[in-house]
Order: C-alpha cells, then sequence, then structure tokens
C-alpha cells in the first residue's frame, strides 16, 4: 500500500515510538483493534470505537468518535488519581471492552521497577472499574501490554507474559490479571511469525511494508509529521513538562499539609501526655521553647 501522507523529509521523522505519536496513532479504530488482536488472538474483541480526546487541540476529527458507550473503548494518555495526595497513572492506551481492559504501554527507557509500576497500574485500573458497593466478580479480565525496546529480563525472549500462580502446586490464582511484555530487541529468529512484521517495524521505521497493520500504522505515523500536526507535537510537549512541574508543586504543597497535620497531631498528644502527668511547668515551656518541646516528644516517643 503507498503512503499519500506527503512528510518533509528534512526534518527528523519521530516515529511510532514517541509519546505524541503513539497517542495518535492509537486512537485509530482499526490500528487499535489490529494491535489487540494481534497479541491477545485468544480473546473475542468487538469493534472499538475511540472516544474523543479530552483536550479538543489533540483530537483528530477524521476519526470517528464514540457518541455512546461502545462495547470497547479507547483512551489515550489516560490519566487515573483517584486521592489528591496519591500518586496518579497517566496509561498510553487503555482500551476498555465488555470483558477485558487492557492499557497498551510503550516503553522506550529502561524502566528498573517495571514489575511494580505494572502492579501499581493494575490497582488504579481495578479502582476505575468498580462503583461503590459493586462485588468483585464484576473485575474484568485485566492486561497491560509493554512494549519495550529493549529486554527488560535479560533472557532474550519475544515475548514474556505473566500471570499469578502457586508455585509448589502450578495453581493458577485465578485473579484474571495478566502482564504481557513484547521484547522487540530479542533475537529475530526467535520473533513469532505473527509479531514479526510489527517487531521489525518498531526497530526500524524504514521496514514499513510487512504487513497490513504496520502499513496503517506508518501512515499514521506519517500523517502526524507533517507541519500542523508537528506544532501540536511541540505543544504536547510543553503541556507534558507544565504538567510536570505542576505536580512537583503539587507534591511539595501536599508534602507541608502533611508535615503540618502529622505535627498538630503529635502535639495534641504531648499535651495530652503533659496533662495526664500533671507536668503543668513543662506544658507552658514547651509552648514557647521548641528545641525543649522537641526534646518532649523525644522523651514521650512521639
Amino acid at each position: 500500500m503507498q503512503n499519500n501522507v506527503n512528510v518533509n523529509l528534512s526534518e527528523e521523522m519521530w516515529p511510532f515510538t514517541d509519546d505524541f505519536i503513539f497517542m495518535m496513532v492509537m486512537q485509530d479504530t482499526k490500528i487499535c483493534t489490529g494491535f489487540l488482536k494481534m497479541v491477545l488472538p485468544e480473546e473475542d474483541f468487538a469493534q472499538i470505537k475511540i472516544r474523543p480526546q479530552e483536550n479538543p487541540f489533540f483530537r483528530d476529527e477524521t476519526l470517528a468518535d464514540a457518541r455512546e458507550l461502545p462495547a470497547v473503548s479507547v483512551e489515550t494518555q489516560k490519566t487515573l488519581k483517584f486521592q489528591r495526595d496519591k500518586h496518579g497513572v497517566r496509561l498510553d492506551a487503555l482500551a476498555k471492552g465488555m470483558k477485558q481492559w487492557s492499557s497498551i504501554e510503550m516503553q522506550t527507557w529502561k524502566e528498573p521497577h517495571l514489575g511494580k509500576r505494572d502492579r501499581y497500574y493494575k490497582c488504579n485500573m481495578d479502582l476505575d472499574q468498580l462503583s461503590a458497593g459493586a462485588d468483585y466478580s464484576e473485575l474484568k479480565r485485566n492486561y497491560v501490554i509493554f512494549i519495550c525496546t529493549y529486554d527488560p529480563f535479560g533472557k532474550d525472549e519475544a515475548v514474556y507474559r505473566f500471570q499469578s500462580w502457586d508455585l509448589k502446586n502450578s495453581l493458577n490464582l485465578g485473579d484474571d490479571s495478566y502482564t504481557i511484555v513484547l521484547n522487540t530487541s530479542c533475537s529475530p529468529g526467535k520473533v513469532p511469525p505473527e509479531l514479526k512484521a510489527f517487531y521489525e517495524y518498531v526497530n526500524d521505521p524504514a521496514k514499513c511494508d510487512g504487513s497490513q497493520l504496520v502499513r496503517e500504522i506508518d501512515e499514521r505515523v506519517r500523517k502526524y509529521n507533517v507541519s500542523d500536526w508537528r506544532v501540536k507535537r511541540m505543544r504536547f510537549d510543553e503541556l507534558r513538562r507544565e504538567q510536570y512541574e505542576q505536580g512537583l508543586a503539587e507534591g511539595k504543597e501536599i508534602g507541608k499539609e502533611i508535615g503540618a497535620a502529622d505535627m498538630q497531631e503529635r502535639l495534641n498528644k504531648l499535651i495530652e501526655v503533659l496533662l495526664a502527668e500533671n507536668r503543668l511547668e513543662d506544658l507552658k515551656q514547651s509552648a514557647v521553647d521548641l528545641e525543649y518541646q522537641a526534646q518532649l516528644l523525644k522523651e514521650f516517643g512521639l
């Protein structure tokens, strides 16, 4: 299939592995469906429809959106955060289905805590699934799929699949929670036929004709490398930096609030103890002498 999108080749091409490009490409219903069917052929995926991006600046109006809740919906750069003082997560692409939820993550840098990151993603996805009073049986199958451009485990396997097992009895826990790591850097001879063209393209964007899915991905990649989308791509970077800086500021402020609340609780306990022991002079002095106050807190293990 010929690509009809003109790209200024004098500019550096942002590839499929780029955060912004990946976000935009995975909004395409056909591509997202094709990817999930390629990785999870055992699952029955209904046709995927895309919910419009919350930020209209990054919305591709040429893509069909979901006016009503579809059988499967996809949200890119989906943020899950349930408490102000807790660590939120931003999922690259979250596909919500009637029977399964799948988070698709592009991982191009070596994450030293990939397993714990996976654990936190799943916890937040599960929290987002259940409403108050819902039964655990309502939890859908949960997949986190990492597309890694490096081998996070050093075993040179093309695909790593994880789920919860009793090691002694080879017994499945039955939590319907799965992690799939696609290692595109593995030896070419180990790549399954159904993944070969995709792996080649992720590793080398010039190899863009290996399969129908790869051709469709490459066509979208080129579309989002034209001038108007390149401007949006740069704005996307600015927004990410702004969000990061805002997160740091909020974290510091929350830390101050938590620290102040914690200190107030400790002082309240100190007052209770000093009153109970009738140490009124110590109480008076601690109110005006912070060093003495610290000594008393240490004395009572507060």
